[in-house]
């Protein structure tokens, strides 16, 4: 439906960022990038969907059994993460500045509790064996 095509949208869009992030961080402008492999942004978006979708389902999955398990990341958790991130950046004020954002440590909290399903499963794939 219309809210499943504009997650996918979202998902492609941080895939997008995600990429151009990586390519500019190797020192390449992005238009630059897109001459050197004789393609539009448009195409390469096409090519990410089905990448997008596995990633929302994923991401959902993890969720979902997080939720029936009640993992969630403590708050302690999230201040040291923070913590050892801003310790790591300290001399990159522009990456200092989104590490310290309410959203960046939602971002982190997510990360956290994905971490603690995974650990779940994996202890639960060893006991199962």
């Amino acid at each position: 439906g219309a809210f499943a095509d504009s997650l996918i949208l979202h998902e492609t869009d941080k895939m997008i960022a995600e990429l151009k992030g990586s390519i500019e961080g190797e020192g390449m402008k992005w238009e630059d990038y897109l001459g050197k492999i004789r393609k539009a942004e448009p195409e390469i978006r096409a090519g990410l969907r089905p990448g997008a979708e596995r990633r929302l389902k994923g991401a959902l999955l993890l969720r979902q059994i997080a939720i029936v398990e009640k993992l969630t990341a403590q708050e302690e958790e999230v201040k040291v993460r923070v913590k050892e991130l801003e310790t790591q950046y300290a001399r990159t004020p522009e990456l200092l500045a989104r590490i310290q954002s309410d959203t960046y440590r939602d971002y982190q909290a997510g990360l956290i509790r994905n971490e603690k399903v995974l650990d779940l499963l994996r202890q639960h794939c060893i006991e199962t064996k």
